[in-house]
């Protein structure tokens, strides 16, 4: 004799046949059944206590053709697939710029001079860099070596000539090419190395520190690895008497990447379990 909140004969997967509410009995209910498909019914108690519910389904068959059908609900494995829409990012286009951001002079003391033979100085790769190298060079004889390369490389019959306006030997060592670049044997030498931040106050003050690349020369070029942050370059003069004027040449070639977005379609599949029937 206790009620229940709510009954529900839902006909799947959402459309809901027959509801009452507050229900201590139901007396031959029909539902009209037009195609074929899997009910749900549904018992919501609300009391505090538990109800035991006696209910009874039967069939009636149209005719006599369907008398053997199969009630059973089976399961089996299937998918979910849905589809959304997402802004995407994409590179619409490029811009490729040749930055020679770099050509700095530095006079470095001899090793007998106050307060020292030592000297720094400080750069930061452009944004987007790609690639960066450098043309090192004591005296004149370095120069003209460079000067040399670039009449040699102007002449040549490379890609890069033609394409860039701001075109260098240190274009073409950046990015692989034959630059005619040459080390000198005459003049005086000096040893340096590039390091990464603090490592050039280490430097300076006699303490140890970490290095990207250590050489000794008249002249010296190379193509680098791309770092972020703050690179420096540090000399040391070795000769008792002599000031030393130290020329580098940097260059960096940098690719500007210009950003659009475009809508794509996503598929999402998810598994679920899924009822069936098996006429």
């Amino acid at each position: 004799g206790k009620e229940l909140k709510e009954v529900e004969i839902v006909e799947l997967p959402s459309s809901s046949r027959f509801m009452d509410y507050k229900i201590k009995k139901i007396e031959n209910k029909i539902i009209t059944v037009n195609k074929t498909g899997i009910y749900k019914f549904r018992f919501a108690n609300s009391g505090i206590a538990a109800r035991i519910c006696k209910y009874k389904i039967q069939r009636i068959p149209a005719s006599n053709g369907p008398k053997t059908f199969d009630c059973n609900v089976y399961w089996r494995n299937g998918y979910d697939t849905t589809y959304t829409t997402d802004m995407e990012e994409f590179m619409s286009n490029a811009d490729t710029v040749i930055n020679n951001f770099q050509e700095r002079s530095t006079k470095v003391l001899a090793s007998s001079a106050t307060p020292g033979n030592k000297a720094c100085f400080n750069f930061i790769l452009p944004d987007n860099t790609v690639a960066w190298s450098y043309y090192l060079s004591v005296d004149a004889n370095g120069q003209k070596s460079y000067e040399e390369s670039s009449k040699k490389f102007t002449a040549s019959q490379d890609y890069l000539v033609a394409k860039y306006a701001r075109q260098t030997p240190l274009l073409a060592l950046a990015l692989g090419h034959d630059a005619y670049l040459e080390r000198t044997s005459t003049g005086s030498s000096i040893d340096y190395w590039i390091v990464e931040g603090d490592n050039a106050n280490l430097f300076l003050n006699a303490a140890q520190f970490r290095y990207m690349k250590k050489a000794k020369g008249n002249t010296d070029f190379a193509k680098m690895d791309v770092r972020k942050g703050s690179l420096n370059f540090c000399f040391s003069n070795n000769n008792p008497s002599e000031v030393l004027n130290v020329t580098v040449k940097i260059t960096a070639v940098q690719v500007n990447q210009f950003i659009d977005t475009k809508p794509v379609q996503r598929i999402h599949v998810t598994p679920k379990k899924e009822m069936y029937l098996k006429n």
